[in-house]
């Protein structure tokens, strides 16, 4: 084929063209630890955002206070030279779950294998300590935020043809109560009529002392064990999770970002799933109804421009268990909802509805969870037992559907191996499914065997899955599949993805397969990359060059598009984001090969927001969570407030731009801890706190006033029994016992302490022999309001 002919070529000939092994961003990142947060210095991947590191000095510095010796010791002799990467805690035992929107990086410590700590009478508090310097905020009584995302798209062919689409996100909280509520609006030339759809509309309470959670209208599914399909009812919601559970991250979700109105289909183990229409924005897919064990599921959406993208996923599903005596459930009443073919929600509300599902814990190491699901013709009865074997889980599940036509009795077993015995498959999962029908239609027994796993390959930097299943009706085998899921990054500058999938349907057969490949490459410091994908459900391959650069304020990619050897279309696309606005264009074409059906279109998108917490208003880019409004005093009129690259706040001369409120996000139910960069102040000034500790709770917000101090330069002498104390170590202590200025006294008792505001404080020695006293800091006798000298100081002994 010409293009690859001519990428040869560059190769060979190209002189400074070289294989571009990845670049990584260092950057802070906040570290969430058994006992307390911490801010470690991470790598991350220019290209995969999850795929992170760690420095090492740092993480065995934090890590090893709250760890047993010979956990210390082990992070010492096999860490301390290297990067830590999320397969490093696995050989620990650990888990570590990293969330991509907040940055921030969460690691599950077995017990057994921390420090003992003290828990205090009343029950444990899941609390991270912090230090006494650092302020806690709590959320507004009144808060929200509101989102906008518009896009206009015209057709460069005929410019009579155009479409609008304009997303509304809204989130407000009023105490412990928050409103969600999507919809979009969308009009095109062909009818002018303004179409509006209802993408989700949530009331939401969390009862106080963890005692449930209340959804009214799209409820979200809230429970592990079992889930709910959330989508299937809107109407009324409650749902109770143990405090581990809710700290616990699930995380089985798809992360997908759409530039322009779309149709996504979801596809799980070859199956269809669920077809959407969603607007312009990033997405979540989560909750989606998985098997244990290694599963593959397929995201492909087309956009406005007719560009088509096909995406796998490899997700793992591990059975779990609750601890004994705890329980979960979610209980669920309305109305039917579903998506017609257009991917639009629709309620019917002719259709009542009701589900529930009831999780207990036996034992630690049994779980049963009974599931209902009931509608006016249709009724669903299950009933799930989880067995922990050691490492490995045994599931028994046995149900019963009842419709107007039959009966069906259902009947499951699977066994779940996270390893085999000789190391080369991981997450393994065996499944028989056993089904009776009465009175018979079409069949009178159905049976499957399932069989999905990941194998175990040198390779690192991927994964590689196979799932299989044979389905019989009445004892005769008529549907057998088989498919293979592959992604690996091969020398840091190949990403080579196989998809196999052989199915046998009554003796008819059909196979498809997908390769892809990509080659990213430097060129002029430029970044470019080749790709190639082969689809066999399509008679040619799909070839393209690409250009980009993704950066954090901006970012560009234009890609040449070929069928096979022939030209086929362009994309071009710029987006920039900002504090207040994030906006993009976008020009596209498809189909150039034939003329008759080629499109070429333009469109432009703006994305931008409202929050508020109490009278607090600020304008901002969009905002999908829990917030905190980030404030000057208004003294400060000689300082503004920016975000440096990597969304941490600092406070700037009003020189170099900025503004005095600025919003900056937290995880919903979480807490999120703000460090203010103040090296841009004047050597005698300072924030009071510098650091805050937000609780984010259900889109809730908070605001965060900083108050300028004045720091004093002071100098004094200490004396016991008229004789200069020399060689001590002392403290003045604030009134509140948030701050603390440490001091040592010279060969004449001389002592010196930067940056302390004027107030009263107790002067503290780090020896018990000498008596502590209460000393008054005054700048009314200052040398230009700074330099204060203290009147000698008499100690006494105890």
């Amino acid at each position: 084929m010409k293009l690859w002919s001519v990428i040869t070529l560059m190769f060979a000939f190209g002189g400074p063209l070289t294989a571009w092994a990845e670049e990584r961003i260092p950057m802070p990142i906040d570290v969430d630890l058994p006992t307390k947060r911490v801010q470690i210095t991470a790598y991350l991947s220019n290209e995969n955002i999850s795929d992170w590191q760690l420095d090492s000095g740092e993480f065995v510095d934090k890590v090893s206070p709250i760890v047993l010796d010979s956990i210390k010791t082990k992070l010492v002799k096999e860490f301390m030279d290297a990067r830590i990467v999320s397969s490093d805690m696995q050989k620990l035992g650990w888990n570590a779950n990293f969330d991509e929107d907040m940055l921030i990086i969460t690691i599950d410590i077995p017990a057994e294998q921390l420090e003992e700590i003290d828990i205090p009478f009343g029950g444990y508090s899941s609390k991270k300590e912090y230090a006494k310097h650092v302020r806690r905020i709590e959320p507004s009584p009144v808060s929200g935020v509101f989102n906008l995302y518009y896009s206009h798209t015209h057709n460069l062919d005929d410019t009579s043809q155009y479409s609008d689409s304009l997303a509304l996100r809204t989130g407000i909280a009023i105490g412990p109560l928050t409103f969600e509520d999507g919809h979009t609006f969308s009009r095109n030339s062909i009818n002018e009529e303004v179409k509006v759809q209802r993408d989700a509309s949530r009331l939401m309470y969390d009862l106080p002392n963890n005692y449930g959670f209340l959804q009214v209208g799209d409820y979200y599914s809230d429970t592990q064990i079992q889930q709910l399909n959330p989508g299937d009812i809107f109407g009324l919601s409650y749902s109770y999770q143990p405090q581990y559970l809710r700290d616990y991250y699930r995380p089985n979700s798809v992360p997908i970002v759409l530039e322009s109105t779309s149709i996504v289909t979801i596809r799980i183990n070859g199956e269809d799933f669920r077809r959407i229409r969603l607007a312009p924005g990033q997405y979540n897919l989560r909750d989606l109804p998985i098997d244990n064990g290694v599963n593959e599921v397929e995201v492909s959406y087309i956009d406005q421009g007719g560009s088509e993208v096909v995406q796998f996923y490899n997700l793992v599903n591990v059975p779990e268990i609750l601890l004994g005596g705890t329980l979960e459930t979610q209980w669920t009443a309305g109305y039917v909802q579903s998506y017609n073919a257009e991917g639009i929600k629709e309620l019917n509300d002719e259709v009542p509805a009701a589900q529930m599902v009831l999780s207990y814990g036996l034992t630690d190491w049994w779980t049963i969870s009974p599931k209902v699901e009931w509608q006016q013709d249709v009724q669903d009865y299950n009933l799930l037992h989880n067995f922990a074997v050691w490492d490995d889980f045994l599931t028994l599940e046995t149900g019963l559907k009842q419709t107007e036509e039959s009966d069906l009795y259902k009947g499951k077993v699977s066994y779940y191996l996270p390893e085999t015995a000789w190391g080369a498959l991981n997450n393994t999962n065996i499944s028989y499914e056993y089904s009776y029908q009465e009175p018979i239609i079409g069949y009178q027994t159905q049976q499957y065997i399932r069989f999905s796993t990941g194998l175990n390959l040198p390779i690192t930097n991927g994964y590689m899955s196979f799932n299989g299943y044979s389905r019989f009706d009445d004892n005769e085998n008529v549907e057998n599949s088989l498919a293979l899921n592959t992604s690996y990054r091969l020398w840091d500058y190949l990403t080579l993805g196989v998809n196999l999938r052989w199915k046998e349907t009554y003796g008819d057969s059909e196979e498809s397969f997908t390769i892809s490949a990509n080659i990213p490459i430097s060129l002029f410091n430029q970044r470019f990359s080749v790709s190639s994908r082969y689809d066999s459900n399509k008679e040619h391959s799909e070839n393209a060059l690409s250009f980009y650069r993704y950066g954090i304020d901006q970012s560009w990619r234009g890609t040449a598009n070929f069928r096979d050897h022939e030209y086929d279309g362009a994309d071009l696309y710029y987006k920039k984001y900002g504090d207040y606005l994030n906006g993009n264009i976008r020009l596209s074409s498809t189909n150039e090969i034939d003329a008759e059906n080629r499109t070429r279109v333009g469109s432009v998108g703006l994305e931008t927001g409202v929050a508020f917490s109490g009278t607090d208003i600020v304008w901002t880019s969009p905002v999908s969570s829990g917030f905190t409004i980030v404030s000057l005093e208004d003294e400060s009129d000689d300082y503004r407030l920016v975000k440096n690259d990597y969304g941490r706040v600092a406070i700037v001369p009003k020189e170099q731009g900025g503004s005095t409120s600025l919003i900056t996000e937290v995880s919903n139910r979480r807490e999120r801890l703000i460090e203010v960069n103040t090296r841009e102040l004047a050597f005698d000034q300072e924030l009071e706190f510098s650091e805050f500790v937000v609780q984010g709770g259900l889109r809730r917000g908070s605001s965060v006033n900083l108050e300028m101090i004045k720091g004093l330069l002071v100098t004094g002498q200490l004396k016991v029994h008229g004789e200069p104390l020399v060689d001590v170590v002392g403290e003045f202590v604030s009134e509140d016992g948030s701050r603390s200025f440490p001091f040592y006294t010279g060969t004449a008792g001389e002592f010196e302490v930067d940056m302390i505001p004027k107030g009263q404080y107790e002067l503290n020695f780090y020896s018990d022999q000498y008596k502590s006293q209460m000393v008054y800091i005054d700048d009314k006798n200052s040398v230009d309001g700074m330099f204060v000298q203290l009147e000698p100081l008499a100690v006494e002994f105890r």
